[in-house]
């Protein structure tokens, strides 16, 4: 086992922020739009980066403290479920 490379994954995991919670939807217009919407309950700015099975694309974006945004990650989809994936650190750090 790696301990450097486990040591390193505890750390990255533990500076995860918990405050920013986050949902998916899909919208049917012409196919289906997938936003995820996240919210930052932290009294900071958290830095997040937010893909989906259906785009493993990475999108990073800053949420400030006390707000909600919408990351668009898939438009026109034929899928109308998909499971986001958000990661989050406290921006300001």
């Amino acid at each position: 086992m790696d301990w450097a490379r486990t040591t390193a994954l505890v750390v990255e995991l533990l500076a995860e922020v918990v405050c920013v919670r986050y949902s998916g939807v899909a919208r049917y217009v012409a196919g289906y739009d997938h936003i995820v919407y996240l919210g930052n309950d932290c009294d900071a700015p958290s830095s997040c980066v937010v893909w989906t099975d259906v785009n493993p694309e990475p999108q990073t974006v800053i949420i400030p403290a006390h707000e909600t945004i919408a990351v668009m990650t898939f438009r026109g989809s034929p899928s109308s479920v998909f499971f986001p994936v958000v990661r989050c650190v406290d921006a300001e750090k």
